[in-house]
């Protein structure tokens, strides 16, 4: 072998000191704290932000919803009496000796020329009533109205009310319990007595086994059709005893047995029991109550499955892709615009998403 090929044979079976590196080759580590304080910095400014622009959003909005709203009737009072009073009705202090009287007892034999009977008009309604295209105030709350005294006096007309929502179930509750008023019987501000508010009056049997309901004369729906006890056993018998459409609330149980209603005039109903149901009372007056208040027989009877107008029911079915009994279901909403209420607030505006507006039921009792 000559030098030059021994060299080169050398050269080629020689091992390099110190190898060239690969991409595989594992790279030195780097101190930590050069990459995490700027990412810590970077990631918190945006934090503070996002935040910041959140606040600001809320606080826009804010602004936007105080648009319209009267000023705090308290600041503008002068008189140090006055005041001291209003200070005493707004008391949050229980005094069980002395509960808070709303609803009052009148003696409904005086008829319209009594001081209690509505004589006032709102303002919103008073052209409806000048034009002829709403009965004056007196007729549309009948012989045997509510008759309220608020804490500060009578009221003043006019004024927003705006209330937010989380969703839409919130705006159901809202519009069927907490803004609705239609039980037929409701708590006092101390919870106790139990006060009649659609009935007139509720007397127990001794054995709590049966509840008689006598109903104002006069009530009506939102849409002027008078509502008696026949509403309620439609209800009851169409719809909540009808395992198509309904089913009987707890409302109408004792012990997980189902009670029953009776019609004993268009204005009287019993509501038996097949066990002694003291506690019928308070769950009539709770949200429970609300929730299973019965629905317009003229309204709803159309709409039935069984009792409605079948072909009407299977047009409208069809055009919206449900069932006749979603249908049903969904014409005795509560959000539902077009069925008649009995609460003092009826939907002006209605979308499926919001806002909604709400106006004075004209016939509230």
């Amino acid at each position: 072998m000559s030098e030059k090929e021994k060299n080169i044979s050398e050269v080629k079976g020689s091992t390099p000191s110190s190898p060239l590196p690969s991409s595989s080759s594992p790279r030195s580590p780097l101190p930590a704290t050069r990459y995490f304080f700027p990412y810590l910095a970077r990631t918190s400014l945006k934090i503070f932000l996002a935040l910041f622009c959140l606040l600001l959003i809320m606080y826009l909005c804010g602004l936007g919803l105080r648009k319209g709203v009267s000023t705090n009737p308290y600041d503008a009072i002068t008189d140090t009496a006055v005041k001291a009073e209003y200070e005493k009705l707004r008391s949050p202090a229980i005094d069980p000796k002395n509960p808070p009287e709303i609803l009052l007892d009148v003696d409904y034999s005086a008829g319209k020329n009594a001081a209690w009977h509505p004589k006032g008009e709102s303002p919103l309604l008073k052209k409806l009533v000048d034009e002829g295209k709403l009965p004056p105030v007196a007729d549309r709350v009948g012989p045997e109205p509510a008759v309220y005294r608020g804490f500060a006096g009578i009221g003043k007309y006019g004024g927003d009310w705006w209330r937010l929502a989380e969703d839409i179930d919130s705006v159901r509750l809202c519009m069927q319990y907490e803004l609705n008023d239609n039980t037929l019987v409701r708590f006092s501000p101390y919870g106790d007595p139990v006060k009649p508010h659609l009935a007139r009056e509720v007397v127990p049997s001794d054995n709590y086994k049966a509840w008689t309901v006598i109903l104002r004369k006069g009530v009506k729906w939102s849409d002027g059709v008078p509502f008696t006890a026949e509403d309620i056993c439609w209800w009851w018998k169409n719809v909540q005893k009808d395992e198509d459409v309904g089913y009987i609330p707890e409302t109408m149980k004792v012990n997980g047995k189902a009670g029953e209603i009776e019609k004993i005039d268009d204005y009287t109903l019993r509501y038996v029991f097949p066990e002694p149901n003291p506690g019928w009372l308070y769950m009539q007056a709770s949200a429970a109550g609300a929730l299973f208040m019965p629905a317009p027989k003229h309204y709803m009877e159309q709409f039935h499955p069984k009792l409605g107008n079948r072909e009407m029911i299977a047009k409208l079915a069809k055009s919206q892709m449900i069932t006749p009994k979603q249908l049903f279901a969904d014409k005795k909403h509560p959000l539902n615009p077009e069925c008649p209420k009995l609460s003092p607030w009826i939907f002006k505006t209605y979308t499926s998403n919001g806002p909604w507006t709400a106006v004075r039921n004209p016939y509230y009792f």
